[in-house]
């Protein structure tokens, strides 16, 4: 359970840890927070990259996380030799 008054620091807090995390779980609930505290409007009037990690975390959340190769290699269970070669 999160300990801070709803503001718009809190959802800065929340917002950056999703991203970073990347968590489909987390995303869930700071999303969840944000719009249970109705944070939306703050955001909508605060900097530009609180904007984007907010429209990042709505689209996340409907999508769920995005798979680049290397994410997609390991869920493979393995590099099936994709290591840099040393020369």
């Amino acid at each position: 359970m999160l300990k801070f008054e709803p503001s718009l620091h809190a959802a800065y807090l929340l917002l950056t840890c999703a991203r970073d995390l990347q968590s489909p779980q987390q995303a869930a609930l700071a999303l969840e927070y944000i719009s249970t505290h109705h944070l939306g409007n703050l955001i909508d009037g605060a900097s530009a990259r609180l904007r984007d990690d907010l429209a990042w975390l709505e689209q996340f959340t409907q999508d769920g996380p995005c798979l680049d190769w290397r994410t997609w290699l390991g869920a493979q269970g393995g590099d099936h030799g994709c290591r840099p070669r040393n020369h």
